[in-house]
């Protein structure tokens, strides 16, 4: 029974801190994406 808990703690963790990373790397493209926009609007 433990040993099933370890599990399913294992295969859990990895997805929330991917679900985090995708959140973060979307969020990062957009604001450089909106910054790289104001720079070519600047000109």
């Amino acid at each position: 029974m433990e040993n099933n808990v370890k599990k399913k703690k294992y295969i859990t963790k990895p997805m929330y801190s991917r679900t985090l990373l995708y959140s973060i790397v979307n969020v990062t493209v957009e604001i450089c994406y909106d910054e790289c926009r104001g720079d070519s609007n600047e000109e």
